[in-house]
């Protein structure tokens, strides 16, 4: 049986950073104590600024934004686990123009077990998408287990 289990906590707080860096003019509604002024860091050959801030719940997540381009080529988040800190680290690249605007064709994902590559063909803006698709979605219905 699989089991649907809703993103929260720490989970729910790096869908919600992934979705509002985005939109890169909401950095500082996003992120608090935002600090800067870190040594150029170099990414890929590429010199980079690093800016530090902490989610509402309190996630410190590093940004690194190419020093030429000024894009976001990075972020890395520290995720706390009852275990300890776990970094996620999104990996952005084949920025194209889309409606005037630049975003990234290609997200690499590493964490500290696995990694994953999402590769886009095609990107739209201001598409317009019912608000169903939008609803929590409908848990199950809790099944029996069959008496021993």
């Amino acid at each position: 049986m699989k089991v649907l289990r809703l993103p929260a906590g720490p989970d729910l707080d790096s869908l919600k950073l992934e979705a509002d860096l985005s939109f890169p003019g909401r950095i500082r509604q996003v992120l608090t104590d935002l600090r800067g002024g870190f040594p150029l860091a170099t990414i890929n050959d590429r010199d980079v600024y690093v800016v530090q801030g902490m989610t509402v719940s309190r996630t410190r997540v590093k940004l690194f934004f190419d020093t030429g381009s000024g894009l976001l080529v990075r972020n890395v988040r520290f995720i706390p686990t009852p275990v300890g800190t776990v970094p996620v680290q999104v990996d952005y690249g084949d920025y194209r123009d889309v409606a005037g605007v630049k975003l990234p064709y290609e997200w690499t994902m590493t964490w500290t077990n696995g990694r994953s590559v999402a590769k886009f063909t095609e990107l739209q803006s201001n598409i317009l998408i019912d608000n169903a698709r939008f609803a929590q979605p409908v848990l199950p219905a809790a099944v029996r287990t069959p008496a021993r």
